[in-house]
């Protein structure tokens, strides 16, 4: 998926709101269905992913995001 400034600003914006606490209340809704993944998804979606949209919004630039299919 190419994210554009837009789509940036408004990733930014929701990652900002996210609470990570609630992957662990919910930890059932991971694609494992446990909570040893809860960690791994805390520090991707509360620092991971907010610092490489920091970094594509500094640079002016869009951000392309490849899933993995595996995981």
């Amino acid at each position: 998926m190419l994210a554009s400034k837009a789509d940036l600003d408004r990733i930014r914006a929701e990652l900002a709101a996210f609470d990570t606490d609630r992957i662990h209340d919910d930890y059932e809704l991971l694609p494992s269905g446990d909570d040893d993944d809860a960690e791994e998804v805390e520090w991707l979606l509360g620092d991971q992913l907010p610092a490489f949209v920091d970094g594509a919004l500094d640079a002016g630039g869009e951000m392309l995001l490849v899933r993995d299919g595996g995981r």
